[in-house]
């Protein structure tokens, strides 16, 4: 039995959640690994860091994405306040 791939399916699973420019709220979860930085998360789990948002813990708070970086543990988003 042959198997068959739908490329689209696959584009879609290859897309980005987010881009750079994108504009969503996030709700910051914990302090970043810099002392300014505050962590959210994207519902499928994408940690997106803020920087100059760690005063703002807790809250959700509206971000634009400004940089992506690809690592070997995965993808690292970075975006500012709004």
């Amino acid at each position: 039995m042959w198997r068959v791939l739908n490329l689209n399916d696959l584009a879609r699973a290859l897309h980005p959640t987010v881009v750079t420019g994108d504009e969503f709220t996030l709700t910051l979860a914990k302090r970043g690994k810099e002392e300014h930085q505050a962590v959210g998360y994207l519902d499928d789990g994408t940690m997106i860091v803020v920087n100059d948002a760690v005063d703002r813990l807790g809250e959700e708070v509206p971000v634009c994405v400004v940089a992506q970086v690809q690592t070997s543990a995965g993808r690292l988003v970075f975006a500012e306040i709004q």
